[in-house]
């Protein structure tokens, strides 16, 4: 019997295209009882040029698959794997899609043949995945973002924290 994870996953932003960008990822595990979630987020570095929300949203993948995989390496045996994430992303989704290991290369290339953005974030995302599937199934999924509500709820809050925390809110971090 597989190990069942189900993760819904999202980011979200404050002052996107003004400067001082911050953004969120967010994982949020579905319970045993199917009613309830555990969650982990996350605040990105704060950089103009690499705070996106397409990073962002590799950034809650990669939080995801990096939750499964410490899960497993805490569990007794060799545990099979069904892990299942839930994106509204549908960037994440198309990124993470096929085994890395023999499609990452084209990944890499856009249709010019210039590196793409994100490659590293794929990249870390795609091997993360492909050891899960070395230990069982991986599938990503694309859902309405209005399905993705605690997911977004649990980003909204991380922002705010931090916004309050470090005053964000009056310029820090500005020069």
């Amino acid at each position: 019997m597989a190990f069942r994870f189900e993760f819904f996953v999202n980011s979200s932003f404050r002052r996107n295209g003004h400067g001082n960008v911050v953004a969120a990822a967010a994982a949020c595990m579905m319970a045993p009882d199917r009613r309830s979630f555990y969650s982990r987020s996350h605040i990105l570095e704060i950089d103009d040029r690499r705070a996106t929300s397409m990073r962002a949203q590799l950034q809650a993948v990669i939080l995801a698959l990096d939750w499964a995989l410490d899960t497993c390496d805490r569990l007794n045996g060799n545990p099979r794997v069904d892990i299942t994430i839930y994106s509204d992303s549908e960037y994440a989704i198309r990124c993470m899609g096929g085994r890395a290991d023999s499609g990452i290369r084209s990944r890499m290339r856009n249709a010019l043949g210039m590196p793409r953005r994100n490659a590293d974030l794929i990249e870390e995302a795609s091997h993360l995945a492909n050891i899960a599937r070395d230990m069982g199934r991986v599938t990503f999924v694309h859902i309405p973002r209005e399905v993705n509500t605690y997911a977004d709820s649990i980003c909204n809050e991380t922002l705010d924290e931090f916004i309050e925390e470090f005053d964000y809110g009056s310029n820090w971090h500005s020069e």
